[in-house]
């Protein structure tokens, strides 16, 4: 699953609904991908209509949910602000992904 907030989140909420399934419905939930739908993997839940497509060998995988939070969680967190267009700032990818 991936969630975009166009709101900063504290870690409180964040923790408070990581393990929650969402709706897409969320208030301040800019877009939401939770790879459920089996005929449409990139279909984004929101009603902002960022629909996406798997390419290459991806492919969405069944899960469960956690029930709890084990560890806690990191204070890193990437925040958009509400602009005509969204861009996320270009980082060194951690191990094992592959810059676009």
């Amino acid at each position: 699953e991936v969630r975009v907030w166009a709101t900063a989140r504290t870690g409180e909420q964040i923790r408070g609904n990581m393990f929650r399934r969402l709706t897409g419905q969320e208030e301040g939930l800019a877009a939401l991908w939770n790879f459920d739908d089996p005929n449409e993997p990139g279909r984004e839940a929101s009603p902002h209509g960022f629909h996406g497509k798997l390419i290459g060998k991806a492919s969405a995988q069944p899960g469960v949910l956690p029930a709890s939070v084990l560890q806690p969680v990191s204070s890193r967190a990437a925040v958009m602000r509400r602009s005509s267009r969204y861009s996320i700032p270009k980082t060194t990818p951690p191990p094992g992904w592959k810059a676009a």
